[in-house]
């Protein structure tokens, strides 16, 4: 540049400077353009005319915030814009440039394409709020400060409009007193009761917004953040995914922001958010079709405590005094109620906990129960303790003298304990089973614009609900992480409202940027899993599509709903799109992406073209564990299978000899026998004294297999990962975001191979539980799993060099919390915990006990001489013509294919009947566990090794055998079976099991006693369904009945212990 540039004007040079970053077309280009016209060049009289034009700039919408962001120019302009920054002057400020930088770089931050860390989301949710109102508040302030307050009046003075003028005008005047107050409480001052006061608190705000520029000059040179500016300013942003080689590059970087999750409320309603219970949404519904002057009534009243408008009419509590935890009525026209409680919980927008209403249920004064809601009570305060009743109790002082109104109180987050010291009431048994439905599996919402809508319109959509701090805390990690949780902790409704989470934030962040949509994939190893959770995102996006669209637009789909039955997602949402049949051929319309395994890898093999043997229409059969078991093991030497697991066997040559990540570096893709016998015995004890034994039936097994023309599941997986050698030659386009679920049903490798599809090393999420491993082949904890993706990830940085994308460390989440079954079922599902650490501990990871909410009926034997068709139909069959949302209310389990067989021709189609394999990831009412025992391929000897744990009554002895780890090894995965099993139940479990811990109820003959399977709700009113989605992958339920005596009762184990004692 010429010399006397330096010298020149701003104005004259700075067009050029804009014109050239607008025709930039790499880093490269920006950094020269930039150092070419330096920013020391500027006195503090030029700063302000530069920044001015910079502002203006309409040649690109970012070019401010690029410059705010670079080097010398970030430094220079930095400098100028605190040094000035208006510190006492309300008008100075208004009118200065830094409130126009300050709302702009607002925005900019918020629609930013960015993965920020949790602290720098907090930070920008809580600055958003600030730039909006502090403006606001600032000159509600100075008018103070002028003695010409808006709202500071004598509401009593008279008007000239008279008596109904006065009353309008006071009325609007405590609304819009009550709008300053809750403002001010957020940003930390009180209201002024002087001029002084007043000064004071516009210094103390200037100075939070000056704070809050200056964090957002320091975030623009964030070398990541900084990067994206470059992108989004100049057109650097990535290539069009459809490319393939540039596709597989880099992640479509969506921010997945804390408030992504978060749905406003309607307009009518105040500052108090109201959280409505399942129930109370289908009262709602109810209402609106049946009596619309009623549904006004409600909704005002609902209004009227939305906005704290709390007074002896709507706030009167229902249980008594004493009752640890209040819970209150509000009375509408006549008899009818509103059952609610003051609540505290964590919110989405923001790092903090805040009072909320949650709605119980409309009902009438008959109705109500109060013996039930002093139950209610003491749940509650016994589930949190003390500091969180004074939480939910704290309670505002009015805006002034003679005001009912009160603003919700925010709390920073804490952990909820319960004194030992605390004497609480134990729950009546007849209570129980309501408070487990109300607190646990009805799920409240919000009452948000969304769900006001689909009510009113008659529309039924799903909405995101109400979750514990552990569970908001995994939803809104911005990196890849590990959750590990027993059963119905949660794992997978995470994951699927992190999903959701992220396209919500594409929706918004696309209306602002030209960015990719997200690819997002959840696997799974099972059909009817996937299928499931497809389902509960579909619903939950029908909810996210209906929020842009009109009243008529709804109104039309909630017609078609009625015709059909069913709500099939609108045009523009196109996840349901078929498939094609080669991976590469995925386009971004056919995401989010619901997947087995399974079908995952065939749309891989459809790359691969005939890698797998396939010619015209001829297949290869894949090799299935019931096809080993019937065609492969009657044919093997019976002096290498004896006394030998075929099942543990099976495992050990797909997980250990041909599954390991070891396998990779053999030529045939499997261990040798020298590699195999020096495996760790550490990780792998099963056959650790018999390693010679099992590689002889691996050969044998591998040349049969090669007689048949047969393969198994680990071989396809190698030859998937060698025709794609290195990791980084995947055809196509890679994914973004990868969810993996029940990750223990995998081998390493494919662990392995899902990794190489994500092409974002912070976008992946890994579920699962090795208590649930049932998927014979899988052999691993995640600690194992951890260390292989640890070295893929080093492998991969090596491999790539400098252009690689680091991978932040990985979180790993525990959730012990079962918001599935009640207590009864919890400690039972323990104790086969605890049997299975104590003789196994290396098949399982040690997480923290698993914790039932609320108590319930303990699981039940029952069981008589044959099998009686009449009583099946009871159980499944007899409607009773309520809709649930997913799921029938009763299930019967059995082992396999061939016991489900044999079942339905005894007693015929007459309703759900799964195999434990099936029932991955699903819920029901209640379960009917058949013949678990008698169809166990582990002999009742070797089941008489858990009598170790059971203490003999007294006078009683009970023989157990030694416990031998090879000769017991199966008992583990049987046990395993069995814990599936019971935690698919959330109310009732049918079952024979030992009772030495007084975990279960036996009943050794006549009738069973019947289920409260249509117990009344509180006043003995009908059960209600959810109109939510559920905590993850419940089936269509089709209603029914409890089961009365029926089927030849399993051996129990205390029938171990009388054959044993018998032995002896």
């Amino acid at each position: 540049m010429n010399p006397d540039a330096r010298n020149a004007l701003p104005e004259r040079w700075l067009p050029k400077l804009c014109s050239k970053l607008s025709g930039a077309q790499s880093v490269e280009d920006v950094h020269t353009i930039l150092d070419e016209f330096a920013a020391s060049w500027l006195s503090d009289n030029q700063v302000e005319g530069v920044l001015r034009q910079l502002l203006d700039a309409t040649e690109h919408k970012h070019l401010l915030e690029l410059v705010l962001a670079y080097g010398s120019w970030s430094r220079r302009l930095s400098a100028w814009l605190l040094k000035s920054f208006p510190k006492n002057s309300v008008d100075e400020f208004q009118s200065s440039i830094h409130s126009e930088i300050l709302e702009r770089l607002s925005r900019f931050f918020f629609s930013l394409p960015c993965a920020f860390e949790r602290e720098q989301q907090l930070f920008l949710s809580e600055a958003k709020f600030q730039v909006e109102r502090i403006p606001r508040v600032l000159k509600y302030m100075i008018d103070i400060v002028l003695g010409e307050p808006d709202v500071i009046v004598d509401v009593q003075k008279p008007d000239s409009n008279g008596l109904k003028g006065r009353r309008s005008h006071q009325k609007k005047l405590r609304k819009m007193l009550k709008q300053q107050q809750q403002e001010l409480s957020r940003l930390g001052i009180t209201d002024p009761k002087s001029k002084e006061e007043a000064s004071i608190n516009v210094s103390v705000l200037l100075k939070t917004l000056e704070r809050t520029f200056k964090q957002y000059l320091e975030l623009l040179r964030e070398p990541e953040i900084y990067s994206k500016t470059q992108s989004v300013s100049v057109g650097l942003d990535y290539p069009d995914t459809s490319n393939h080689e540039a596709g597989n590059g880099k992640p479509a970087d969506i921010t997945p922001m804390a408030a992504s999750l978060y749905f406003e409320s309607a307009s009518v309603f105040g500052d108090w958010h109201i959280l409505i219970s399942a129930r109370a949404i289908r009262d709602l519904r109810d209402a609106r079709r049946s009596d619309a002057k009623f549904f006004r009534i409600v909704m005002k009243k609902i209004i009227e405590l939305s906005n704290g408008r709390f007074s002896d009419d709507n706030h009167k509590r229902l249980n008594g005094p004493d009752v640890g935890f209040p819970i209150f009525e509000a009375k509408m026209i006549r008899d009818s109620r509103l059952v609610y409680q003051i609540d505290c919980v964590p919110v989405y927008e923001g790092n903090f906990e805040r009072q909320v209403i949650k709605l119980f249920e409309i009902c009438t004064h008959a109705q109500i129960d109060k013996r039930f809601w002093d139950s209610m009570g003491y749940q509650l305060f016994s589930m949190k303790g003390e500091e969180y009743r004074d939480r939910c109790t704290f309670g505002r002082q009015p805006h002034q003298k003679g005001d009912d109104v009160v603003s919700p109180a925010s709390f920073h987050p804490l952990e909820y304990e319960v004194s030992e010291n605390e004497i609480i009431p134990e729950v009546p048994k007849e209570h129980r089973d309501q408070i487990h439905s109300l607190l646990i599996l009805d799920k409240f919402v919000p009452l948000s614009k969304e769900m006001l809508k689909s009510i009113l319109v008659d529309l039924d959509v799903s909405h995101v609900f109400d979750v514990s701090p552990r569970e908001k805390e995994i939803i809104e990690h911005p990196k890849s992480c590990y959750v590990i949780g027993r059963s119905g902790t949660g794992k997978t409704m995470t994951m699927l409202f992190k999903m959701l989470g992220i396209e919500r934030a594409y929706a918004q962040q696309s209306e602002s940027l030209s960015i990719a949509r997200p690819r997002q994939v959840f696997v799974t190893q099972s059909r009817v899993l996937a299928t499931r959770v497809e389902e509960a995102f579909s619903k939950l996006m029908a909810s996210l599509a209906a929020t842009n669209k009109s009243k008529e637009e709804l109104e039309e789909l909630a017609e078609q709903q009625k015709l059909s039955g069913l709500y099939d997602v609108d045009d523009d949402v196109t996840w349901k799109a078929g498939l094609p049949k080669k991976f590469s051929l995925l386009q971004d319309e056919h995401f989010p992406l619901f997947l087995t395994f399974d079908r995952l890898c065939q749309l891989l093999e459809g790359d691969i073209g005939n890698a797998m043997g396939v010619t015209g229409k001829s297949t290869r059969t894949v090799i299935t564990y019931e096809i080993f078991l019937e065609q492969y093991w009657p044919h093997f030497p019976e002096h290498l299978t004896k006394n030998l697991n075929p099942a543990l066997v099976y495992s050990e040559v797909l997980g250990v000899i041909k599954g390991s990540e070891e396998s990779l570096s053999h030529q045939a893709r499997y261990l040798d026998l020298k590699a195999y016998t020096n495996f760790s015995s550490r990780t792998q004890r099963v056959f650790a004294k018999q390693r010679g034994r099992v590689y002889l039936l691996f050969q044998t097994y591998m040349k049969q297999k090669r007689l048949r023309g047969e393969f198994d599941k680990a071989e396809r997986t190698h030859r998937i990962l060698k025709a794609f050698d290195p990791p980084g030659d995947i055809p196509g386009t890679k994914i973004d975001y990868l969810y993996v679920d029940e990750a223990q049903d995998n081998l390493l490798i494919d662990a392995i191979l899902l990794r190489s599809l994500c092409r974002n090393p912070n976008g992946l999420f890994w579920a699962g539980d090795t208590a649930q491993t049932i998927a014979i082949g899988s052999s691993f904890r995640f600690d194992e799993l951890k260390a292989v993706l640890y070295r893929f990830e080093q492998r991969r940085e090596q491999l790539e060099g400098k252009k690689a994308t680091s991978q932040s460390e990985l979180r790993t989440f525990q959730l012990s919390v079962n918001y599935r079954s009640h207590g009864g079922i919890v400690r039972c599902a323990t104790a086969v915990i605890e049997l299975i650490t104590h003789f196994w501990p290396e098949t399982i990871d040690r997480l923290a006990p698993e914790q039932g909410l609320v108590d319930g009926v303990k699981p039940v034997f029952y069981g008589s001489s044959e099998t009686n068709k009449a009583d099946y139909k009871q159980f499944l069959s007899e409607n009773s013509g309520e809709r649930i949302e997913f799921g029938a209310r009763q299930c019967i389990l059995v082992r396999n294919e061939a016991a489900k067989a044999e079942l339905q021709n005894e007693v015929g189609d007459i309703g759900l009947i799964l195999t434990l394999y099936e029932s991955k990831g699903l819920e029901f009412d209640d379960v009917l566990l058949y013949r678990f025992f008698e169809d166990s391929i582990v002999d009742s000897k070797q089941w008489s090794v858990v009598l170790n744990l059971v203490e003999a009554p007294p006078g009683h002895a009970i023989y157990a055998p030694c416990f031998d780890e090879e000769r017991h090894a199966g008992i583990c995965s049987e046990l395993k079976f069995l814990y599936v099993a019971i935690t698919r139940a959330k109310k009732k479990l049918w079952i024979k099991l030992w009772d030495s811990k007084g975990y279960i109820d036996c009943v050794t003959g006549g009738e069973i006693p019947q289920s409260n399977d249509k117990a009344p709700q509180s006043g003995g009113r009908a059960p209600q369904t959810s109109g939510t989605v559920p905590r993850y992958g419940d089936v269509p339920q089709s209603g029914g009945h409890i089961p009365r005596s029926g089927d030849n009762p399993p051996p129990s184990l205390y029938q171990l212990a009388e054959k044993s004692n018998d032995e002896e």
